[in-house]
């Protein structure tokens, strides 16, 4: 494959674009030829393009070490001199700067993997380039709980403080509804922000241990108790789901499989259909979503009623394995009784 000549206009158009800083894919697109080959031509010739990095000026300089004596965060310094925060940090390192109260975000975003997989300490000092000390502060100033501590959590599980954080904040009663029975009461996040504060702290158990540690006036900011009809619903509300027709004919069918209306079986609960919930009787979960419904479609109804009914989320919530809703109806009868 024969190669293209340069011409002498050619090579004199690329030494004065050199010169004036062009990127050699710009003036391999004004010459007509390949980015390599016009690279290539430049090499040959013995051209190169200025320096694209500033120089660092001896203000700048004086700016990052009295930066870093005062313990300001290297995106601080780096906003300031109007640089790249890796350009910052690659000089300081060069300089031998030290900040020991300084963490960059890919040093925090290591600490909150490390803490939340259970990462040695020693492993995260090396990767952070802080002493075990530093890291430790650091952990406990954003509420982080390493995974092989987790053992110290009050009951060691997220139900157990759960349950305790109930219990001190005084969560009986439904805020929306009035409903007061306690195996009913949910935990809702008022601003709807569970996910973030679950990624936050690393764990919904980790999450529940800083809520029970902090001030009660402040806890209750976050958080409220729903029972989980309402919960559900609010929640519905926020996404602004609506009901899906082939959910809604397949409840109707599990309600005409037990000769019964259109509600909980148990309760009565009809206010939001929403809060409705097909129950596995026995717990084999093989289908979800639409898939479901369809499957339930076309069931003989002896076998819907052998495998599903409809229950409210409170009562699914406590339902046991296997239990149908007469079997709830009397435990709970039995249970009033004693």
């Amino acid at each position: 494959m024969s190669c293209k000549k340069w011409t002498f206009a050619e090579t004199e158009i690329l030494k004065i674009e050199v010169s004036k800083g062009t990127p050699h894919n710009e003036i391999a697109e004004m010459l007509g030829r390949s980015k390599p080959a016009t690279s290539w031509k430049a090499r040959m010739i013995g051209l190169a393009h200025p320096k694209r990095t500033k120089r660092w000026r001896s203000e700048e300089l004086e700016i990052i070490k009295y930066g870093y004596a005062e313990g300001k965060l290297i995106e601080e310094i780096a906003e300031k001199l109007g640089r790249s925060i890796s350009a910052v940090e690659m000089k300081a390192r060069k300089l031998r700067l030290v900040n020991p109260r300084f963490w960059t975000s890919r040093q925090l975003k290591i600490l909150r993997k490390g803490y939340a997989n259970g990462v040695p300490l020693k492993e995260i000092t090396k990767r952070t380039g802080f002493q075990i000390t530093s890291v430790s502060m650091k952990a406990n100033k954003l509420g982080l709980v390493h995974r092989t501590r987790a053992k110290d959590i009050p009951g060691g599980g997220a139900g157990r403080i759960r349950a305790l954080l109930k219990e001190r904040l005084k969560f009986y009663t439904c805020k929306h509804c009035g409903c007061c029975r306690f195996a009913f009461i949910q935990i809702d996040h008022i601003n709807n922000d569970k996910k973030d504060e679950v990624h936050k702290y690393g764990s919904t158990e980790k999450m529940y241990y800083a809520y029970y540690h902090k001030p009660e006036e402040a806890a209750l900011k976050i958080i409220q108790p729903l029972c989980g009809n309402c919960n559900k619903i609010k929640g519905y509300n926020f996404r602004k789901f609506a009901m899906q027709p082939v959910r809604l004919q397949a409840l109707k069918r599990i309600a005409k499989a037990w000769n019964k209306e259109l509600e909980c079986f148990v309760c009565g609960y009809k206010k939001d259909l929403r809060a409705l919930e097909i129950d596995h009787i026995h717990g084999n979960i093989k289908f979800r979503g639409n898939t479901l419904y369809w499957r339930i479609l076309k069931m003989p109804l002896e076998k819907v009623r052998q495998e599903f009914q409809l229950l409210c989320v409170n009562h699914n919530v406590v339902k046991k394995k296997g239990e149908t809703w007469l079997d709830i109806i009397k435990r709970e009868e039995s249970e009033m009784e004693n």
